[in-house]
C-alpha cells in the first residue's frame, strides 16, 4: 500500500511540475455534459467552489480545438463558459476556430429579405417533404429557410429544436412557449454585436503553436503545410512565418464547407484552413 501511494504521489508531482502544460478539448457541439466530463476529469482546469466559474491553474494553457456548438442543448451555456474563460485569461486561453462555429456566421445573409425572396430549386423537394402532415407553421419566413440550412447546408438537424430546448430552460418557460421566431431570433442575435458566437469568432484563431505542437482545427496536411491562400503554391513559409493570423485569417472564399463571415466592421472568420488551401491549389 505504501509503494502505492509513493508512486501516485511521484505521479502527481511529475504531472504537476509539467512545464507549462496543456488543458485541450475539441468538438463539444453544444453538449454541456462532454465538456463537464472533460473538466472533472482534467488536473489543470476546474471548477470554482460556487461552481459557476471555471478556473484554470496558474502555470496551465487552455486550449478549445473549434466546433462549439450544433449538436447538444448547451449552445450558448458552452459558448458563455469559453468567451469568459478567454476574457479572463486572454494570454493562457486559445480558442480555435472549427468549421461549425464560422461557418453560422453567414446566418444574417442567409436569412435577409434579398435571400428569401426566391428559393432555391434543392429546397423545393425540402419544403414539400415537411409540408407533409405538418402543424400549421410560424408566419415568419426565416424559421422554415434557418431549418433548412442547418439541416442541409450546415450537418446540423437538430439544431434547430435543441436552441428552443435551451432557451425553454433559460427562460424557465415550457418547450411550446418558444416560438420559431423565438429561435430565429436566438441564432441571429449570437452573431450581432455582443453576440456569444460573434465574440467566440472575434477571439478565436486557425491555428496555435506551443511547445512544438500545433493546433489547429482540421485539414492539415502535408500537401497543404505552409502554403498561404492566394499565395504561390510553389513557396512553403517557415512554421512562425505561416501561423500569422494576418496571413491565414484572412480571405477565404465561399463555399459550402469552408465559408469566411464578414462583419460591418471588417472583422472576419474562417475554418479549416488546411481544407481551402487543397481546394484553392486545385482549382
Amino acid at each position: 500500500m505504501l509503494k502505492r501511494l509513493i508512486l501516485v504521489a511521484l505521479l502527481f508531482r511529475s504531472v504537476a511540475t509539467f512545464a507549462d502544460p496543456v488543458a485541450y478539448v475539441t468538438d463539444v457541439e453544444g453538449s454541456w455534459e462532454k465538456f463537464l466530463t472533460f473538466v472533472h476529469g482534467n488536473p489543470h482546469i476546474h471548477f470554482a467552489p460556487w461552481k459557476k466559474t471555471v478556473l484554470i491553474r496558474p502555470d496551465a494553457r487552455f486550449v478549445f480545438g473549434g466546433d462549439s456548438v450544433d449538436k447538444g442543448i448547451g449552445d450558448l451555456k458552452v459558448l458563455e463558459t469559453l468567451v469568459d474563460l478567454k476574457r479572463r485569461y486572454p494570454e493562457r486561453v486559445i480558442l480555435l476556430a472549427g468549421n461549425r462555429d464560422s461557418i453560422k456566421a453567414r446566418l444574417p445573409e442567409l436569412l435577409a429579405d434579398e435571400a428569401l425572396a426566391s428559393i432555391p430549386d434543392e429546397m423545393r423537394p425540402w419544403l414539400e417533404e415537411q409540408a407533409r402532415g405538418a402543424t400549421p407553421a410560424d408566419p415568419d419566413a426565416r424559421a422554415p429557410r434557418l431549418r433548412w440550412v442547418l439541416e442541409r447546408r450546415m450537418g446540423a438537424p437538430h439544431a434547430f429544436e435543441f436552441r428552443r430546448k435551451e432557451l425553454a430552460s433559460r427562460r424557465r418557460v415550457k418547450v411550446a412557449r418558444i416560438s420559431d421566431s423565438d429561435v430565429v431570433a436566438s441564432f441571429l442575435k449570437d452573431l450581432e454585436p455582443g453576440g456569444l458566437l460573434r465574440e467566440y469568432l472575434s477571439r478565436s484563431q486557425i491555428v496555435y503553436e506551443h511547445e512544438g505542437t500545433l493546433y489547429t482545427h482540421g485539414a492539415l496536411t502535408a500537401e497543404n503545410f505552409g502554403l498561404v491562400p492566394e499565395g504561390d503554391p510553389s513557396r512553403r513559409l517557415p512554421l512562425r512565418e505561416w501561423i500569422e493570423p494576418t496571413l491565414l485569417g484572412t480571405r477565404l472564399p465561399d463555399s459550402d464547407w469552408i465559408i469566411k463571415g464578414r462583419f460591418e466592421d471588417g472583422s472576419c472568420s474562417s475554418c479549416c484552413p488546411g481544407d481551402f488551401l487543397v481546394r484553392s491549389l486545385r482549382s
